[in-house]
């Protein structure tokens, strides 16, 4: 600051002084009123060093900066009464959002709460959505579009006011607000008591009459406890005393179900076990039906021992038929009747009889019987039967006669009873004729017989009747049958039928026929693909006996520029072999074929098995190249090779075993190797033995039969062995094409 405006302070001291007050005392304001004066104002140096002129220009604007000092004093007590505001919402939420309504605030995002009347119990939402769900206008989909459209205005609404909060109000708002935040606490407790009511209300809702035991029983249970003054309080209460209301439920639900049980016992357990999934609870509301369970029990139950007791029955027919009826046949027929149920009602039932017969026959025309001739056949004799110039011999009324006694050893209580073979008042002397012997022997047996209306008005009461009718048909047995029924409802019949000639029906007779016609062409399709499959293996048969001869021949032409054997067997060999009992002097080859032939046979301590590997390894893909060049690769594997067996097994085994293997792996033979056993030791050929004995040797007979084999030995001298195993072969079966060797036994160059 210059000296000038030194002395200028000193003798302004009012100025000087107000400037400070100003600054030092109120600078919020100051600040204020300085941030609002043009630039220029005030010196450029004014932050670092005033001038006086700025001191003086400052203090003359005192009231204007103490004006701005109650302007910041009133934004202060207003910030004060919104945080207040903003408290509030936080502590008393659901009384907040009531009081916005009152006030006609706009809803503030973020505070969201749920009031009373606002919620609905699950049972209230579940028959929301069954009455929906029958009512198309109360549906989703009839609300698709205006809830589209609500949609759409609501995302509207929320974009305009997505910078709106709690902490964004109106000043309005904010001063109505806090007017009224002295009743928040009071209504804020309200709200949450009304609250916690109606979370007991809907728990009643939900836990009480969506039960079916404790909505049945809730109202008693509060009489009980004296609770009667409002449903309100009724419901409130149970809430809070399920397990004595369940205790309760559960203690009435026993004593009714005890009385229904002491007044109706057989009814509540046909009850009962006609409706299997029901619970106590459903049970006790069904008395009415029980009751009439009860009274219809003893009948349905006789019913229905009367329906087991004809099962039973009728099957013992039916097995009895298979040991005394001999070629009867049987049919069975579901008799239609009305049965009395437990609830009162009668239903349609049936009624299961066997029909055992002895003939059968059809009297529909327009069928063709060129497959079941005999149906036909024997209705054209009925006329006979009735005219009495045809009847059946006494034999066959016996069987019917042990028939009926077979039943009577298991059931005492049984009659026969004659049919009318549908001949009216024509059918007692019809019946005196044809059955007098049968009526004869049940008589000595002490077994009653009456005709079928007879029978009905007996005095004593037959449980088991046997029918026995000449000639019937499917209505007249239906109709016989219903009959006894009917008539005999009380005594519960049980029943079987005797045919003596049975009537088809149409629709039995055309299932016969097709049947019948049906195995015919079966049987026929059988026999043709039987010949035709004669036909293929005869033709296959053929074949391969001509591929086989062709074979034969081919193998034979292979070998017909080899030596032969006393013009009986074709042979050939690698080299000449010249024992050490000749009589000059060996080359050196022909003793390297010596050795060979010796390495080969592998004679236990006389060579080694390098040796012998050695020898086979020589030998193996000569005899190979012999082969291939004679027979071709492709006809190798037609031939089985088998090597004559050494005087032992074990020298047979250490000879042939491994030489069978790599020669057949090589060549494509089959090896009989594993076909032949040394069971005794034989004296070898140089020490006296006979070569063409077989003794000692066992054969898996079945492998040779019809083989083609080539024979080896490790060296031939005259041939007695390879003729021998010649004619063994084919003894077996097999055919002998020839033999190799490795060397041919001779004394002269």
């Amino acid at each position: 600051m210059g000296l000038f405006d030194s002395i200028l302070g000193i003798f302004n001291p009012d100025v000087i002084s107000k400037y400070k007050n100003l600054v030092n005392n109120h600078p919020e304001a100051f600040r204020r009123w300085k941030g609002k004066q043009i630039v220029g104002t005030l010196s450029q140096c004014f932050d670092f060093e005033p001038t006086y002129s700025d001191k003086s220009y400052i203090a003359s604007h005192e009231k204007e900066i103490l004006a701005f000092e109650a302007i910041i004093a009133e934004e202060k007590a207003f910030e004060k009464r919104r945080q207040k505001v903003i408290k509030a919402a936080s502590d008393y939420p659901h009384a907040f959002v009531v009081l916005l309504k009152e006030l006609s605030i706009p809803s503030i995002p973020g505070i969201i709460v749920t009031l009373p009347g606002q919620r609905k119990s699950k049972r209230s939402q579940r028959i929301e959505r069954e009455r929906s769900n029958n009512n198309p206008f109360l549906s989703d989909s009839f609300f698709t579009s205006t809830q589209l459209l609500s949609s759409i205005g609501e995302i509207r609404s929320n974009a305009s006011r997505i910078s709106r909060s709690i902490n964004t109000l109106t000043k309005e708002e904010y001063e109505k607000l806090h007017d009224k935040l002295y009743t928040l606490a009071s209504e804020e407790t309200r709200i949450k008591n009304e609250l916690q009511k109606e979370d007991s209300l809907m728990k009643f809702d939900d836990e009480v009459l969506d039960n079916e035991t404790r909505a049945k029983y809730y109202q008693d249970f509060c009489k009980s406890k004296f609770v009667t003054k409002t449903e309100e309080g009724k419901r409130l209460y149970c809430v809070s005393h399920l397990i004595e209301l369940d205790a309760y439920a559960l203690n009435e639900i026993d004593k009714t179900y005890g009385l229904l049980r002491h007044n109706y016992p057989l009814g509540l357990s046909a009850f009962e076990n006609a409706h299997k999934n029901m619970t106590r609870l459903q049970i006790i509301n069904h008395e009415n039906e029980i009751k009439i369970y009860e009274a219809n029990y003893k009948q349905v139950n006789s019913q229905n021992e009367w329906e087991n007791a004809q099962k039973i029955f009728t099957q013992e027919s039916r097995d009895l038929n298979n040991s005394l009826l001999a070629n009867y046949g049987c049919y069975v027929y579901d008799i239609p009747f009305q049965k009395l149920t437990y609830d009162g009602k009668m239903v349609s039932a049936t009624y299961r009889v066997w029909q055992h017969f002895c003939e059968s026959y059809c009297d529909v025309e327009d069928l063709d019987y060129s497959y079941y001739p005999s149906a036909r056949e024997n209705y054209n004799k009925l006329v006979g039967f009735k005219a009495k110039s045809r009847y059946f011999y006494d034999r066959v009324y016996d069987k019917i006669i042990e028939f009926v006694e077979a039943l009577r050893q298991k059931h005492n209580n049984i009659v026969v009873s004659l049919g009318d073979s549908a001949l009216g008042n024509d059918s007692v002397d019809f019946n005196n004729y044809h059955f007098s012997h049968l009526k004869k022997s049940l008589a000595e047996r002490n077994i009653n017989v009456f005709p079928i209306d007879e029978v009905i008005h007996q005095l004593e009461i037959y449980s088991y009747i046997v029918v026995v009718e000449l000639i019937s048909t499917n209505d007249g047995l239906i109709t016989t049958c219903k009959k006894l029924i009917d008539s005999y409802k009380k005594t519960c019949p049980k029943i079987t039928y005797v045919s003596l000639c049975k009537g088809y029906s149409k629709s039995e007779m055309t299932d016969l026929i097709n049947r019948e016609k049906q195995k015919k062409e079966q049987e026929k399709r059988a026999r043709i693909e039987e010949e035709e499959r004669k036909e293929r293996e005869r033709l296959e048969k053929k074949r391969k006996e001509e591929e086989r001869l062709k074979l034969k021949q081919n193998l034979q032409h292979s070998v017909q520029n080899w030596e032969t054997i006393c013009g009986i067997i074709k042979y050939s060999y690698l080299f000449n072999y010249y024992p050490i009992t000749c009589d000059f002097d060996a080359t050196q080859s022909e003793w390297d074929n010596r050795w060979l032939v010796w390495n080969f046979k592998n004679t236990p301590g006389k060579t080694s098995t390098s040796a012998h590997t050695d020898a086979l390894n020589n030998v193996v893909p000569r005899l190979k190249k012999l082969l291939i060049n004679t027979f071709g690769l492709h006809n190798l594997k037609e031939l089985v090779l088998v090597c004559i067996p050494a005087s032992s097994q074990q020298k047979t085994s250490l000879r042939y075993k491994e030489f069978s293997q790599m020669l057949c792996s090589e060549t494509g033979m089959t090896s009989a190797y594993d076909k032949m056993t040394v069971t005794s030791e034989r004296i070898a050929k140089h020490l006296g033995g006979t070569s063409s004995s077989m003794n000692g040797i066992e054969f898996d007979n079945d492998f040779f039969k019809g083989k083609f084999v080539i024979l080896f030995d490790d060296i031939v001298t005259k041939g007695n062995s390879m003729l021998a195993f010649k004619r063994k072969m084919e003894e077996l079966g097999a055919i002998v094409v020839g033999g190799v060797s490795i060397g041919k036994t001779t004394h002269m160059r």
